[in-house]
C-alpha cells in the first residue's frame, strides 16, 4: 500500500481522493502482485491510445496551430467527461461526493494554471496556443488519474 500512496502523492488536489480510494480497496496479496505485473502494460496501452488520438499540429500558421490545440483539448475534455461519468456509478455515495469535490477543485486548479500560462505569454501570438496546450495536457493527466482509479474498480 505504501507504493500506491507514494505514487499518487504528487497528483495535486486529486491526491486526497485517490489515496482515500486506495485505502478503501483492500486487495488480496495475490491480486496486488498481479496488478503490479499488468498495470504498467495497461497504463502504457492507455497512454499510447491517448497520445495517438490527438491531432498533430504541424502547421506553421499561428491560427491553425491554435485551432488544432483547441481541438486537441476538446477531444481530451470529451474523454475526461466519459471517464468521469463511467467511474461515478461504480463508487459508493461517499466516494462519489469525494470525486465530485476533487473534480471541482481540479477544475479551479486547471483554469488558474492555464490562465497563468496564457498571461505569461500574452500579448504574444502564441499565447492562445500555450493556453490550449496547457488545458489539453492537464486534462490528459486528469484522465489518466481517473482511468487509474477506474481500473481499480
Amino acid at each position: 500500500m505504501n507504493t500506491i500512496h507514494s505514487s499518487i502523492r504528487h497528483c495535486g488536489s486529486s491526491a486526497s481522493f485517490l489515496s482515500l480510494i486506495a485505502r478503501d480497496v483492500l486487495l488480496p496479496f495475490s491480486t496486488r502482485i498481479l496488478l503490479k505485473q499488468i498495470a504498467p502494460l495497461l497504463l502504457t496501452l492507455g497512454l499510447s491510445q491517448t497520445a495517438t488520438a490527438a491531432s498533430r499540429c504541424d502547421s506553421i500558421i499561428t491560427r491553425d496551430l491554435e485551432r488544432c490545440a483547441k481541438e486537441n483539448f476538446e477531444s481530451s475534455d470529451r474523454k475526461l467527461n466519459v471517464a468521469y461519468r463511467t467511474l461515478g456509478p461504480r463508487l459508493s455515495p461517499q466516494q462519489r461526493e469525494m470525486l465530485l469535490a476533487s473534480q471541482r477543485e481540479w477544475i479551479i486548479y486547471k483554469d488558474k494554471s492555464c490562465r497563468s500560462v496564457y498571461n505569461g505569454t500574452a500579448p504574444g501570438e502564441e499565447a492562445g496556443i500555450e493556453k490550449w496546450t496547457c488545458l489539453d495536457e492537464l486534462t490528459k493527466t486528469r484522465l489518466r488519474e481517473l482511468q487509474y482509479v477506474d481500473f481499480r474498480y
